[in-house]
């Protein structure tokens, strides 16, 4: 039984691998251990491991960026979010007898009032009627509302709907505001609203 199981011819367990060799079965334990292809093999394996890792590394590194990443503008967001309320926090707080600090909200620092925003120039003129925002140059926006009444005196086609009511309320405002122009500036504009029959 011995010879006849020890006679019986193997291929390598690496024949697909590329292992060449035939033998006995008996001979096949020798074989094994000192098969190139069964290394090549371990090898092959190892290295596709290796790359594995690195990937896998690459790929935690990557997330590891990207959270940091989102920290940071997190954090930046926040600090922006801290400046503006602290910002806001100061101007309410920053009212005495003598000056006013209009908050952002409401003023930007631009003077674009024009036919499309009169509303808006109203609004500001009116929350603060009887103590102008030292930080509002008052003939600038005196030139804001003589061009806006000569719009709607030029009475173009393209002015807004509501046009009309809205600069009286402009104008009527004004008249009523007591810091806000000079007085020659008032007396044009009480003018504009004799013209328009307004100043009854």
């Amino acid at each position: 039984m011995y010879r006849i199981w020890s006679g019986i011819e193997v291929k390598c367990v690496n024949h697909e691998e590329g292992c060449s060799w035939t033998g006995s079965i008996v001979d096949f334990s020798k074989h094994e251990k000192s098969c190139q292809q069964r290394e090549k093999g371990n090898t092959l394996a190892l290295k596709e491991r290796v790359i594995e890792l690195e990937i896998e590394n690459a790929a935690a590194h990557i997330l590891m960026c990207t959270l940091q990443q989102e920290h940071e503008e997190a954090e930046e967001a926040i600090f922006r979010l801290q400046h503006q309320c602290s910002e806001a926090l100061t101007c309410a707080n920053a009212v005495d007898e003598n000056h006013v600090i209009v908050p952002k909200l409401f003023f930007e620092g631009v003077y674009n009032y024009k036919r499309e925003n009169v509303v808006q120039l109203s609004q500001l003129i009116s929350r603060y009627l009887e103590n102008k925002p030292v930080n509002i140059e008052s003939h600038r926006i005196y030139q804001c509302v003589a061009n806006c009444y000569s719009a709607l005196k030029s009475d173009r086609r393209d002015n807004p709907a509501h046009y009309y009511d809205d600069m009286r309320m402009l104008l009527t405002t004004c008249a009523a505001s007591a810091t806000w122009f000079s007085v020659r500036q008032m007396g044009n504009m009480n003018a504009w609203l004799a013209e328009r029959g307004w100043n009854h």
